[in-house]
């Protein structure tokens, strides 16, 4: 049975979470191998916050010795949590005004985020005031012309501040970034564009193994996305569990499935995959491949009510 011939309905928490999650698993907690090295480590981009964990997970699996290149891709994607659609319509000014307040709310908890992860580049020092010069009216006013900075940059522009910031040059004489995408399929053509452009003009191998660096409940969509594109290619991915741990959650499925957030997360991930899947824009697959032969076996019954032979 392939995903595409999933019903979300007839799924129980279980099968949902090994669909999403099953052989999934954090590489940076093991030294690389010919098994599991990758030629591209491709970092997806998101908000902010996020970012910045993803950006330290990077960093965790190149010291380990994993990826000869990176790739940060993403564009002003995360900039519609806070920046008005001009297209959108309103039943009454009502709907108009919760509309607007909470864009507003969402751009203060993303300059807040940005404050946080950049502190030191908006400290006084950086602003270039000195001493004889500084007051604090002059002190914000700079603060306020890089933080429109920080807010007018792309997904992969902040995440190579963020490796910046951490003082790794190494890993940026090996970076490139793409600063177009706004969703996942558009991820991985301009990634697609980039590497097809190293293979050409630069004599770099055509890659053999991508891993992939996003939330845990987006790693199934992700690879099936880049598998698509890279058929010939091996996927992989690496979830970044931070924002899980900071909230007191264990990366188990008993916690993730237990927690009403993380358990609808999942939900609409496992749907979004079987509807990406049905329309061709994700790689169909057998989900044998994924949960194994006996476990497939159990979901396919689930979903089709007739009893299949394991043997």
């Amino acid at each position: 049975m392939k995903f595409s011939e999933l019903d979300i309905k007839k799924l129980s928490p279980d099968d949902i979470y090994d669909l999403v999650m099953a052989g999934v698993k954090d590489y940076s907690k093991q030294h690389a191998d010919e098994s599991n090295m990758p030629d591209f480590i491709v970092l997806l981009g998101c908000t902010p916050l996020t970012l910045e964990q993803r950006v330290l997970k990077l960093i965790e699996l190149y010291d380990k010795g994993y990826g000869k290149y990176i790739i940060l891709t993403g564009g002003l994607g995360w900039h519609k949590l806070f920046k008005a659609d001009p297209d959108k319509k309103f039943i009454d000014d009502k709907e108009l005004f919760n509309y607007t307040r909470k864009l507003n709310e969402n751009l203060k908890k993303q300059k807040k985020s940005l404050a946080k992860i950049f502190e030191k580049d908006l400290s006084p020092a950086s602003c270039n005031l000195s001493d004889t010069n500084f007051t604090y009216k002059k002190y914000y006013k700079k603060r306020r012309k890089l933080m429109h900075e920080y807010l007018e940059e792309s997904e992969a522009e902040l995440g190579y501040r963020m490796i910046d910031k951490q003082n790794r040059d190494d890993i940026q004489q090996v970076t490139l970034i793409e600063t177009s995408s706004v969703n996942t399929i558009q991820n991985v053509l301009f990634t697609r564009n980039i590497i097809d452009d190293l293979v050409v003009n630069c004599g770099i191998d055509k890659p053999k193994r991508l891993m992939l660096i996003t939330s845990p409940f987006h790693c199934r969509r992700a690879c099936l996305t880049f598998k698509k594109y890279f058929p010939d290619c091996d996927v992989i991915a690496c979830p970044s569990t931070a924002g899980m741990v900071n909230k007191g959650v264990p990366f188990t499925k008993e916690a993730l499935m237990g927690h009403e957030y993380y358990s609808k997360q999942f939900r609409n991930e496992c749907d979004a995959i079987i509807n990406y899947s049905r329309k061709g824009d994700i790689a169909d697959i057998d989900i044998s491949g994924v949960v194994g032969p006996r476990r497939a076996s159990e979901i396919e019954e689930r979903v089709t009510g007739e009893t299949i032979n394991r043997e």
